[in-house]
């Protein structure tokens, strides 16, 4: 692989400072002022909203807007299944951060060119890579935990504390895009290419309303991260490709007749490391929260989830521990749900109120596809307020449905699945007194969480 790494002179946008004790780092995507703070207090516990709405109004329109929240399952799948119609609000953008090439796969609403796209994936990502992952994600949080262990010295009691999202949650997957992605990701630069990730996703699935300055932050750091991909094809191709990596084989799979371009292999690397990264960050991020006890969800007590979680790490049961964690993260998901926009008058079969008669959604109304309230629908959902890890794959919108869901769902399984067991193995783990032990975000993705746990 190539020994390049990001440039020493690229632009500071993304760039993460060292944490202190003053307040989060801020992009124009936080949330501020007394709207933010009510959005936020929405957010911590939206579950009796979506009741009321599953019960009174299933297709809602939100009063003097184009906008409708979908919140019964029945109707987010239909929604989600229905490409043709609802389509996704973020095609355009995702050819404009590609400078005009093709579109990544999370861009394609049309099923011929979904398809042929996720086939040229579905040779360079191998099922049987899982395993392989699984395996890095397990050496990286280890050493990192280890590492930290050893630089506070020997003693007994409680190591100092240890900022569990920026160097452990958001670390690990960085490290797989060098390491399994074949990206020369330099160490000194992992927390700013986490950044550029993060700033990409923010604009394409978490600004519906188009903020000018989310826009314009998202185009600077495409326009870098652009550069470093064509970096990294052009020495990927000057070698012998390393097809370990899934770099390595895209850049082999040109060889092939009507194989991908260098701007095909930029989007596809482009689509996948603006999934991983941010994804995995969110999903792990709101695991961890619930199961140290975030003090706030629905007034559960935190057994309920990390019981079923310790017994699994004891039994080392990875498949049980996999589904543990992400039946934690059904009741903390990495988002309310995806947006939509659909492109023709659609009717709605039990859409109207009470869920009686039909509800019609207009052309060019936006949508908020609402997985988080679906997967609380006792119509489809069996005991939904019950932590159940044997629950069927059915049940779950975790991440995505239709043809738009994640793609590498494996893979952040695997790596998350690992990660988060290297920490939560640790004796004590708790907490970090005061404002530190309390989750920070980069607009809407985790960013700090100090922790403690005794040697």
């Amino acid at each position: 692989m190539s020994a390049n790494t990001i440039d020493e002179g690229v632009m500071e946008p993304g760039a993460v400072a060292p944490r202190s004790s003053s307040s989060p780092p801020r992009t124009a995507a936080s949330s501020s002022g007394v709207s933010g703070k009510a959005l936020r207090r929405l957010l911590n516990n939206p579950y009796w909203i979506y009741g009321l709405l599953r019960f009174v109004a299933p297709v809602f329109r939100i009063p003097f807007t184009q906008w409708y929240v979908v919140s019964r399952f029945g109707h987010v799948k239909e929604v989600l299944a229905n490409s043709e119609v609802f389509r996704v609000p973020w095609d355009q953008k995702v050819v404009e951060l590609n400078d005009g090439g093709p579109a990544f796969v999370l861009g394609l609403d049309e099923p011929r060119a979904h398809r042929a796209a996720l086939r040229e994936l579905t040779q360079a990502f191998k099922r049987e890579d899982i395993g392989c992952v699984a395996a890095m994600a397990s050496q990286e949080a280890e050493a990192i935990i280890q590492a930290h262990v050893a630089k506070a010295g020997p003693g007994e009691g409680s190591v100092p504390p240890f900022d569990a999202i920026r160097d452990l949650v958001i670390r690990v997957p960085t490290r797989i895009c060098r390491r399994y992605f074949g990206l020369p990701i330099s160490e000194d630069r992992e927390d700013e290419f986490a950044r550029w990730t993060m700033d990409i996703s923010s604009y394409l699935f978490g600004d519906p309303l188009g903020d000018p300055a989310v826009r314009e932050k998202a185009r600077q750091v495409a326009e870098h991260m652009r550069a470093f991909l064509d970096r990294a094809i052009g020495d990927a191709r000057a070698e012998s490709p390393d097809e370990t990596t899934i770099l390595g084989r895209l850049v082999a799979m040109q060889r092939q007749e009507g194989g991908p371009t260098d701007a095909g292999i930029r989007a596809h690397l482009m689509g996948m490391i603006t999934g991983f990264v941010p994804t995995d960050t969110v999903a792990a991020g709101h695991m961890l929260d619930v199961l140290i006890g975030n003090g706030r969800f629905l007034t559960w007590r935190r057994t309920r989830f990390t019981k079923p979680v310790m017994r699994a790490i004891e039994a080392n049961d990875d498949r049980q521990l996999t589904k543990c964690l992400f039946e934690t993260l059904r009741f903390l998901p990495i988002n309310p749900g995806p947006f939509r926009v659909c492109s023709r008058t659609y009717e709605v079969e039990g859409g109207g109120w009470f869920g009686r008669g039909s509800r019609v959604i207009p052309e060019k109304a936006r949508l908020i596809a609402s997985t988080q309230s679906a997967m609380f629908d006792r119509r489809a959902v069996e005991r939904p307020y019950r932590f159940d890890p044997s629950r069927c794959r059915a049940e779950y919108m975790l991440l995505g449905s239709g043809l738009h869901a994640c793609v590498g769902i494996h893979l952040a399984e695997a790596q998350i699945t690992q990660t988060l067991k290297a920490l939560l193995r640790q004796k004590e783990l708790r907490r970090a007194p005061g404002r530190a032990g309390q989750l920070e975000r980069y607009g809407p993705f985790p960013a700090h969480l100090m922790v403690q746990f005794d040697r």
